[in-house]
């Protein structure tokens, strides 16, 4: 886009207005407004040939950095750690950066960064740095300016450039009021293009191709170090081709055989009236289909990233932005309920562009299968319908794995997959001389008592102390090697019964969160305001069903929903969204403390009692809404 942009105003002597250049953008369909200027603004950047007036309309610079000779270009080779989750989050816990000149290093950035939440164990053990480490490490707010002030009129240098220009770039916008302004250019592509025999284009692996020794691997600084290594040979390479300025160089990362085209079909106003507000968001193809549904608690900063990012963004990014026709939202009045709008949507029309369940929350859960005739003990990444007892949520696969070994050595229960034929001539693992498994494999146990063994599990799940049984239950001696990880496991484990019930299928109870009804499906006006209630019900850990609750009458059907679901008149529906549903709201649960707008109201199973006084509730909350 920057390109026709660019051709636009050379053929224009230069210089044009707003309104020309979002015609240009918007394929004829664009005008001058509030929005349209800062559109291009955030759009043009991190280009240094563009130059805006204050009147608005633009011009070409005489001089920037992409003309700049190799030999004096300024660089800022940076590197971040995260905790690993979406790049519109505060999830940054290091940054690492080095400035060069003349491809000489003049310069360091580095520092912690809180990340404003827990960091994964995983990532605790990829990359060393724990939340001991940047508890008292400033957060991104306070960091983005002077990282800004370092990297001022500089190329941006990254390994997957996408990812950490993203990210610095939405912290820049959010907290400094623009955005980063630096042109991107990103060493996974170089290596993509220059050494096209090398298959794997990892630091790990470009690094062994050049025999370099890195220092200390996942750490930003230390990767920062390795991606300069790696620009200084790949600059080598292209000067020797005939490569002079930093115009060159950024062209050098695309695809000559297919050059990189943005291509906005959508119209202005699709843009312009997207709400700063939480909900669910929609890409459409020329076929009225949607290509990719997600969600934000803010459409207008979330969808306009994909439009303002997409030239330094992948090639199936650009390739989802230059086939979208249409974008199309639903106002939220919660988080909640755009996760479960998001979650429907997305099993009904399967866009090509959504990656399996990516947009479910991440954990995991201890699985107890009850349909096998000997049923296992195992993790899962989501609650099905399945009548299967689930323990959870539990975050980290690691805590998950010894909760499930923990689970099934208490009671003897098998962790083994597929189906059981039990032969008594098969010879068993080493579980079950070691006492913890009974070994239905070779027929040491039959059904029935193996079917006992289940059912004092699901009893010792349904009790609050259900952790310490399972450690009293445990066929492990306290000295053998496995009894640590097993007690830690069952101490976590007690944590979350405290908080909320560690078994999901005891759960009963209404999420009750604020509910959004505008006007038009297209406005963003302030009259949009929160009214009424968003109220999923949860029977036995399932979600049966969803609603807007706006007078009495709503209330009484929603009642009615559970009086059926406890009677065994269970809604039919597919399993896929009830699964994606329930596997929301299991970790929604977990995270209520933290949202004071959303509520939780319990349910006693089988209780008209418990069920009344949940209306007489949700009525106080509806009147208040």
């Amino acid at each position: 886009m920057r390109r026709q942009l660019h051709q636009f105003l050379t053929e224009h002597d230069g210089v044009a207005g707003a309104a020309d250049l979002l015609a240009v953008v918007f394929d004829g369909r664009g005008y001058d407004s509030e929005f349209g200027r800062f559109f291009l603004g955030a759009l043009l950047a991190d280009d240094p040939r563009f130059v805006e007036s204050d009147a608005g309309s633009w011009r070409l610079a005489e001089e920037h950095v992409l003309d700049v000779d190799l030999t004096r270009a300024p660089f800022v080779v940076v590197d971040l750690e995260t905790t690993g989750h979406r790049p519109d989050d505060e999830g940054v816990t290091e940054i690492g950066a080095i400035r060069l000149e003349g491809l000489r290093e003049v310069g360091r950035f580095q520092t912690l960064v809180h990340p404003g939440r827990p960091i994964p164990s995983f990532v605790t053990k990829l990359t060393g740095i724990s939340d001991a480490m940047v508890a008292r490490a400033p957060v991104i707010r306070d960091v983005i300016g002077d990282f800004a002030t370092f990297a001022a009129g500089a190329v941006l240098v990254a390994h997957n450039a996408a990812f950490d220009a993203r990210m610095l770039d939405h912290a820049s916008r959010r907290y400094l009021g623009r955005p980063l302004g630096l042109p991107h250019l990103c060493t996974v592509r170089l290596a993509q293009r220059l050494l096209p025999e090398q298959r794997r284009t990892s630091l790990e692996a470009l690094s062994e191709h050049f025999g370099l020794t890195p220092s200390q691997r996942h750490r930003a600084m230390a990767d920062a170090e390795m991606t300069v290594e790696l620009l200084v040979r790949f600059i080598a390479v292209l000067q020797e081709r005939g490569v002079r300025d930093v115009q060159g160089l950024i062209e050098a990362q695309g695809d000559p055989a297919s050059p990189r085209r943005l291509e906005v079909h959508v119209a202005q106003t699709d843009l312009e009236e997207l709400p700063e507000a939480p909900g669910v968001y929609r890409l459409i193809g020329r076929e009225e289909d949607p290509l990719f549904i997600g969600r934000s608690e803010n459409l207008r900063e979330r969808v306009l990233q994909y439009f303002l990012g997409a030239d330094h963004g992948s090639d199936r990014q650009l390739a989802l932005i230059s086939k979208t026709y249409e974008v199309s939202f639903t106002r939220c009045g919660s988080e909640l309920e755009a996760a479960l709008l998001e979650a429907d949507e997305i099993h009904r029309f399967e866009p090509p562009y959504n990656r399996g369940d990516r947009h479910l929350p991440r954990g995991f859960f201890v699985k107890v299968s009850t349909r096998a005739g000997f049923p296992r003990v195992f993790v899962a990444g989501r609650v099905a319908p399945d009548g299967a007892l689930y323990i959870g949520p539990l975050k980290g696969r690691a805590f998950a794995d010894d909760a499930a070994d923990l689970v099934a050595a208490a009671f003897r229960l098998r962790t083994c997959p597929g189906n059981l034929k039990p032969d008594s001539n098969y010879e068993p693992c080493k579980l079950g001389p070691a006492g913890r498994c009974s070994s239905p494999c070779n027929d040491s146990v039959d059904a029935v008592t193996y079917a006992e063994q289940v059912e004092a599990l699901a009893r010792c799940l349904r009790s609050r102390f259900g952790p310490r049984e399972l450690l009293a239950n445990l066929h492990v001696a306290s000295g053998e090697p496995d009894y640590g990880r097993f007690h830690a496991a069952a101490r976590r484990l007690e944590r979350l019964a405290q908080k909320s019930h560690w078994l999901v299928n005891s759960l009963h109870y209404l999420a009750v969160a604020p509910a959004v009804r505008p006007s038009d499906a297209k406005s963003s006006n302030s009259s949009d305001a929160p009214h009424g209630l968003f109220v999923a019900a949860v029977i036995a850990g399932r979600c049966i069903g969803a609603r807007e609750v706006v007078a009495a009458d709503d209330i009484e059907r929603l009642l009615a929903e559970v009086r059926r679901a406890w009677a065994g008149e269970m809604p039919s529906r597919d399993e896929r969204p009830v699964a994606d549903a329930s596997t929301v709201l299991a970790f929604w649960l977990q995270e209520t403390e933290s949202a004071a707008a959303e509520t939780v109201v319990d349910l006693e199973e089988n209780d008209e009692a418990s069920l009344e006084a949940a209306g007489r509730r949700l009525a106080v909350l509806l009147a208040a809404s």
